[in-house]
């Protein structure tokens, strides 16, 4: 290495370690929590405009990440442009969930968790909510609209995996495809679940070029910006505090749905009854990343032809995370969903 490289890693290890804790704070938009059930929360977030006369919105999170990554600081946060807005925001949060939660399963995610939570802000707005999903949350929020197509106003389906086999050379498809439905519950059993930093660190063994890049010239541009490094470590402290994610939801995510791709197909089964997507009948944003290579947008697309609901699409130049923290796409992110909540067809579901 040369005497100037040195230099320059050497301003970064300084820089990092001169960093004060705030800020790499995330998730700082106040917020109120108005429901729990076991380890689940729904929180409503503090109104910083007035009403706008929209749909609530209930974002709801995959067990993969937790909700930080829209509210990531008070310049990227989409919680607080939709606020901003005018819109009654609302957050499923799923808790510190462990090893002891082995047993938890989509049905107790979509069916008791999500469906009492959009409940409890019907009761509570006087109108039904719109409910927002993110990847593994996009699908809880599609099996809702499937199995309860009353209970919501409209479904944002946010860089959702609705066909897993559409794009067969992603990574992450290729991946669980080269292993048997045995040998992957296996580990997942010998695992007891998804542990956060194993998931971690598969998704950075899918893209090893991208992951050493951000960890070297990447890092090296944020060392003179403040700006720059703050939002580095908050991504960092997001992608780092992985939650543990259920066996048995492990399970039927990564063999029933990655692997067999039922959803797709018409064959997963919730509780004893099959999801069938053409059975919803709110409207249904489709939020992609184009750039995205974990859920290729043909992954998303592909819940079009199978409804009967009105559809629509909000394709943004980002990744699977840019769609929510690039400074460009969060803005159009934000107004795509703002004038979507706006649309009569919405607004019409909404009234109880």
């Amino acid at each position: 290495m040369s005497a100037g490289a040195a230099a320059d890693y050497w301003r970064v290890a300084a820089a990092l370690a001169r960093a004060p804790e705030a800020a790499s704070r995330i998730a700082a938009t106040p917020k109120t929590r108005i429901m729990r059930r076991d380890k689940a929360s729904l929180w409503r977030y503090r109104p910083i405009a007035p009403d706008a006369g929209l749909a609530p919105l209930l974002i709801a999170h995959g067990l993969v990440g937790r909700p930080g990554v829209v509210d990531l600081d008070r310049d990227r946060s989409l919680v607080r442009a939709l606020l901003a807005r005018g819109v009654d925001v609302y957050c499923a949060d799923w808790g510190a969930l462990d090893r002891h939660d082995r047993w938890l399963r989509f049905e107790d995610y979509v069916l008791d968790y999500l469906g009492g939570f959009v409940a409890a802000i019907t009761a509570r707005a006087g109108r039904k909510p719109a409910a927002m999903g993110i990847c593994e949350g996009g699908i809880f929020c599609a099996c809702l609209g499937a199995l309860a197509p009353a209970s919501v106003a409209g479904l944002a389906l946010c860089v959702t995996p609705i066909d897993c086999h559409a794009a067969p050379q992603a990574a992450l498809t290729r991946l669980v495809r080269s292993m048997t439905p045995a040998a992957l519950s296996a580990a997942i059993d010998a695992l007891e679940g998804l542990p956060g930093g194993a998931l971690g660190a598969v998704f950075q063994g899918l893209t090893p070029s991208r992951t050493l890049e951000k960890y070297s010239l990447g890092l090296l541009a944020t060392a003179g910006d403040p700006g720059q490094l703050a939002h580095f470590l908050r991504m960092e402290r997001w992608l780092a505090d992985r939650p543990h994610h259920p066996a048995a939801a492990a399970k039927q995510l990564v063999i029933e749905l990655y692997h067999e791709n039922r959803l797709a197909q018409g064959r997963f089964m919730l509780d004893g009854r099959r999801v069938d997507l053409g059975a919803i009948t709110a409207p249904v944003l489709s939020v992609t990343g184009l750039r995205d290579h974990l859920v290729p947008p043909p992954c998303a697309r592909a819940v079009a032809p199978m409804l009967r609901a009105p559809w629509r699409e909000l394709a943004l130049d980002a990744g699977h995370i840019g769609v929510f923290v690039s400074a460009k796409a969060r803005g159009a992110a934000a107004a795509g969903l703002a004038g979507w909540l706006g649309d009569h067809a919405v607004r019409a579901a909404s009234r109880v």
